[in-house]
């Protein structure tokens, strides 16, 4: 992530959860049971309403695969079970309680792992509500191969994702 107009008069907060710190909180079984395909995460509004594509609708997912790697998006994933369901809560819950803010200001470069750490944004305050709407943060997304996200690439481009 790249700030590019963060005005230090509204405390907006990049936050970062380790995904190490999250998965402590979970019992061996409940960590089990996240690995199991029992939750729904809708697509995002950019992705629906913004792109020239329907893409139906989402699949059911497990939210930790492989060794630590967690699939959620706060209030858009949930479970499809009410022991699920809690068990989305309480990684919610979680999040909060071992997150880390960062300011990213102008100028600041901040990188992270998806696979290791789930990032949202916090409003704290607004102090000047108009350079809010102009607040900008470029982020950008690594792969392995360029070539299999070719399809929902802007025209003309090799590398802007739509979306």
């Amino acid at each position: 992530m790249l700030g590019m107009r963060s005005d230090p008069a509204n405390q907006v907060f990049t936050t970062f959860a380790r995904n190490a710190d999250i998965m402590t909180a979970f019992s061996d079984e409940e960590l089990d049971r996240l690995r199991e395909v029992s939750f729904h995460t809708p697509f995002d509004d950019l992705t629906v309403y913004g792109g020239a594509r329907q893409l139906g609708e989402a699949e059911p997912h497990p939210i930790l695969t492989g060794e630590n790697d967690i699939r959620y998006f706060e209030n858009r994933t949930s479970g499809l079970t009410p022991a699920a369901e809690e068990l989305s809560q309480k990684l919610k819950k979680t999040l909060h309680e071992v997150k880390e803010r960062v300011f990213i200001g102008p100028g600041d470069f901040v990188a992270a792992f998806n696979n290791y750490a789930i990032h949202a944004k916090e409003i704290a305050s607004i102090g000047n509500p108009a350079s809010l709407a102009q607040r900008w943060i470029i982020k950008s997304v690594n792969v392995d191969n360029l070539a299999r996200h070719g399809e929902h690439f802007i025209s003309g481009t090799e590398y802007l994702v739509n979306g």
